[in-house]
């Protein structure tokens, strides 16, 4: 190799591994992948699968699956978004009203009766509830969650 053919390696390699870095910086900002610890979620995520989070995506709709944390549990969770800021959500004998319509919970694989809720959620709320509502820990115990403890959105499993 001449010193001009060596020069121009040595820029690319200083250009790659700068893209490479680059991408790894803004792919670790935006996405997170993630492992399913529990079964809050099953069937629709089984434990011990991956998926990725979209950090970007703070603002939830109904049915959005979420990751968040939980302050007095101080623990990452991942949830269904039942209802969000200003819904008038009913829950009774395993049935879901959000503004008074019953919601089609087809990922909801077993019947279920805990929990009850008669209420506007308050702004700025979201109120989630596992699809596993036979073995869920969330907003039926806990109350709604802040939305701004929020990590981001499922995109991906």
């Amino acid at each position: 190799m001449d010193k001009s053919e060596n020069k121009r390696f040595i820029v690319k390699l200083i250009k790659t591994a700068i893209l490479a870095f680059f991408l790894a910086f803004i792919i670790t900002r935006i996405i997170l992948p993630t492992k399913i610890v529990g079964d809050s979620m099953y069937p629709t995520l089984k434990p011990g699968s991956y998926f990725l989070i979209n950090k970007l995506n703070k603002s939830p709709r109904i049915g959005d699956i979420i990751m968040f944390h939980h302050d007095v549990l101080d623990q990452y969770l991942i949830k269904r978004v039942i209802a969000i800021e200003g819904d008038n959500l009913e829950i009774s004998n395993g049935e879901v009203y959000v503004n008074e319509v019953k919601l089609n919970e087809f990922y909801v694989k077993e019947q279920w009766y805990d929990g009850f809720y008669s209420g506007i959620i308050p702004g700025g709320q979201i109120y989630v509830i596992g699809d596993n509502r036979n073995g869920s820990i969330d907003s039926r115990n806990f109350g709604t969650i802040d939305k701004n403890n929020i990590l981001g959105k499922l995109i991906f499993k």
